[in-house]
């Protein structure tokens, strides 16, 4: 298992590598080895957690379909993957991706426990 899980760091130590550089320019120290683990931990199995399977098929609608509950705030008005980005510090891309999916996983599993599982991940080293 190991060995395998070496592979993959050397197979993919160009892309951990770049993944890693933008996350050290928006203030997050990750090794690559944790990069590869939260990849690795995020896609395990055949299928995708729920909340990555809403964002890829959210992700892939045509331009100008986006589904109308992926940019519409929550009953109270409030948009929780906004509040997420502000609070944890995440940097909104112009193209909305990282938005969308915060969205998503503040809906999955709530805002407490993304709040809680996200700022683990960028903390992690």
């Amino acid at each position: 298992m190991t060995r395998s899980y070496k592979v993959d760091l050397e197979t993919n130590i160009d892309e951990l590598l770049t993944v890693q550089q933008g996350l050290t320019e928006q203030g997050f120290t990750l090794s690559t080895v944790r990069i590869l683990d939260l990849y690795t931990w995020a896609y395990a199995g055949e299928k995708p957690p729920p909340w990555a399977a809403q964002a890829a098929e959210r992700l892939i609608s045509r331009p100008g379909s986006v589904p109308e509950d992926a940019e519409a705030p929550g009953a109270t008005g409030i948009d929780e993957g906004e509040e997420l980005a502000a609070d944890l510090g995440i940097e909104l891309d112009d193209a909305e991706v990282s938005l969308r999916i915060l969205r998503v996983a503040a809906g999955e599993v709530g805002y407490v426990q993304a709040r809680r599982e996200i700022a683990r991940w960028l903390d992690a080293s």
